[in-house]
């Protein structure tokens, strides 16, 4: 399955991106760079952040925003702390 940095357009186009976005496999295959959270620059109704806990999706408190199950194209993430330091989680497949 490729991914984001696979595609080097499509990994410097969302690692330079000004908006918080998510890279969403499409049924065709493809690949497209979606809104998702927001940055503390960024003018806009979608919630800070971004991260959503399942039980809260669950629980209804995000169904203002109409979430929909997708699937991501990435095989790892970065968070980054209080500090400000990022950390990097590689992805493993679910059995």
């Amino acid at each position: 399955m490729s991914t984001v940095r696979d595609n080097p357009l499509l990994d410097k186009a969302h690692r330079n991106s000004a908006w918080a976005t998510l890279p969403v496999r499409k049924k065709n295959g493809q690949i497209e760079l979606i809104p998702w959270g927001r940055r503390s620059t960024q003018e806009g109704k979608l919630p800070m952040g971004g991260s959503a806990r399942r039980e809260a999706i669950h629980a209804g408190r995000w169904d203002r925003f109409k979430p929909k199950p997708v699937r991501l194209a990435i095989s790892s993430f970065m968070v980054k702390d209080f500090e400000g330091n990022s950390h990097w989680y590689d992805l493993t497949r679910c059995a």
